[in-house]
């Protein structure tokens, strides 16, 4: 391989990695903003005492937590790919 084909080869896979960081921070913020909107109605049902308003915030942070480690492990497994 020459020098121009290395080098495009580089630039490739930048651009790769940099979409996909891209994509990992907009999966990252979109899960921080489901586990905040649950972390703060827990604490508005917890505050008035209803117990029963507790349900749904706890789906929502179960679930951006859920997701979180499936994202991660996905993550871990793609930089396994990388490092071989």
């Amino acid at each position: 391989m020459d020098y121009e084909g290395a080098t495009l080869d580089l630039w490739l896979k930048q651009e790769t990695q940099t979409s996909a960081t891209k994509s990992l921070q907009e999966k990252l913020n979109k899960m921080t903003n489901i586990l905040d909107e649950g972390t703060t109605r827990l604490a508005t049902a917890m505050q008035n005492k209803r117990f029963g308003d507790i349900e749904i915030p706890e789906v929502l942070m179960t679930t951006a937590f859920k997701t979180k480690l499936i994202d991660n492990n996905e993550n871990l497994n793609r930089l396994r790919k990388y490092t071989l």
